[in-house]
């Protein structure tokens, strides 16, 4: 393809009629737009009319640190007509540089350039770095197209340092060059840290089963959000960690095909969920975690139980100790829970004597860190006497 390109250039441009091609300096200005400076050169193209385009170099002085680079009255052109624009240098012949970074202006007649590709790397190369190739070269050909056409144009080079520092003096292009280069660099650093990172994440899932389709979606997801994915943009940095990945909320949908959610762990350790539909593998790692955790749960609570009725079993009436225990159990799973392991001392108070029998019954549960919560039951089935009470070493409206 380079090559082809290339010879067609080289064919039209000396088929061209090259008249005498000088560049112009200009500079005025005026209240409303501030002063400005301009180098432009006419070129010869072979499209009718559009055959004394013009190579544009111009600066404001209100915007010291930018330019404009454009190439005007190539042609009539709009967006989304696949506008193409390459470039060859004389002194670079088998080189074609691309460019896919532009702006058009609102007549449509020019075209302004920001960043051109490399046709030897994917880096992309500034404006200013470019305009420092033309002092290196006598001419450049351009061929400028779109779905309407083409024109190939020669411009020459001749004069283009002078006129290029006319606009850009060179030690302050040397400078902004430089500050380009360095951005490059820190830029390229961060790029090459936030591609670690993704492979370390991406990994991490791919260790954990995620399904080949959620894979996918998910891959293009933590690009985007990385700032290295198509959509380009700066995305958030390196403030991602790690992929947690939990069963989704309806635990049943996670039995029985796997759907998991996922979130980001961030440096700070906070977690920001990752939106879409995702699933693992059946035989996903995070199904025998589960397990295992369930398992140590399960132990823990019997554990947690089997204390707690140790430390009622004084009371010595098992529907009295079954009636506590299942009230406490209860209450450790309500609105106001707490953990079994927090209670280290239980106390009971009888009340309300009627029908020969007590009908309230307080729970007194002693928690950790000094903390008391009282529990109200309601008992008459018990059928608790007084004779009752006091074989348990219980007195009325008293706790024990």
């Amino acid at each position: 393809m380079k090559k082809l390109l290339f010879a067609v250039l080289f064919i039209v441009g000396n088929s061209i009629n090259s008249n005498a091609q000088i560049w112009k300096f200009t500079s005025g200005g005026n209240d409303f737009d501030g002063r400005y400076k301009t180098s432009s050169v006419v070129g010869a193209g072979n499209k009718y009319p559009y055959k004394t385009p013009s190579l544009v170099i111009n600066r404001f002085s209100e915007n010291k640190e930018d330019m404009n680079f454009y190439i005007s009255d190539a042609g009539f052109y709009q967006k989304n007509t696949g506008i193409k624009i390459y470039w060859v240098f004389n002194n670079e012949p088998n080189s074609i540089y691309s460019t896919y970074d532009y702006s058009i202006s609102s007549s449509g007649k020019i075209l302004f350039i920001e960043e051109i590709n490399s046709p030897d790397s994917e880096d992309k190369i500034s404006k200013f770095e470019f305009i420092e190739k033309l002092k290196n070269a006598s001419t450049v050909s351009v061929r400028i197209s779109n779905k309407y056409g083409k024109n190939d144009i020669k411009f020459s080079l001749k004069g283009s340092t002078k006129a290029v520092n006319f606009v850009f003096p060179q030690k302050e292009l040397d400078l902004k060059i430089e500050d380009i280069k360095n951005e490059r660099e820190v830029s390229k650093r961060l790029i090459n840290q936030k591609t670690i990172l993704f492979d370390s994440i991406i990994q991490s899932v791919k260790d954990e089963k995620l399904s080949e389709s959620s894979l996918t979606v998910l891959e293009s997801k933590i690009k985007d959000d990385l700032g290295i994915g198509l959509l380009g943009g700066e995305g958030t940095g390196l403030k991602y960690k790690k992929i947690k990945i939990k069963p989704t909320s309806n635990n049943q949908m996670f039995k029985s095909y796997g759907y998991v959610d996922l979130y980001y762990l961030l440096q700070d350790d906070s977690e920001e969920q990752i939106y879409g539909t995702f699933k693992v593998e059946m035989d996903a790692p995070l199904f025998k975690r589960l397990e295992e955790e369930e398992e140590k749960v399960r132990v823990k609570q019997e554990t947690e139980e089997l204390r707690i009725k140790n430390i009622i079993a004084k009371y010595e009436n098992e529907s009295l100790k079954s009636k506590i225990l299942e009230t406490i159990l209860n209450e450790s799973k309500g609105y106001k829970k707490f953990e079994l392991s927090q209670i280290q001392k239980i106390g009971i108070i009888f009340s309300e004597y009627s029908y020969k029998k007590f009908w309230k019954l307080d729970i007194v549960l002693y928690l950790d860190n000094d903390k008391k919560r009282l529990i109200n039951e309601n008992v008459y089935s018990l059928n608790i006497s007084k004779k009752i009470l006091k074989s348990l070493g219980g007195k009325e409206s008293e706790e024990f």
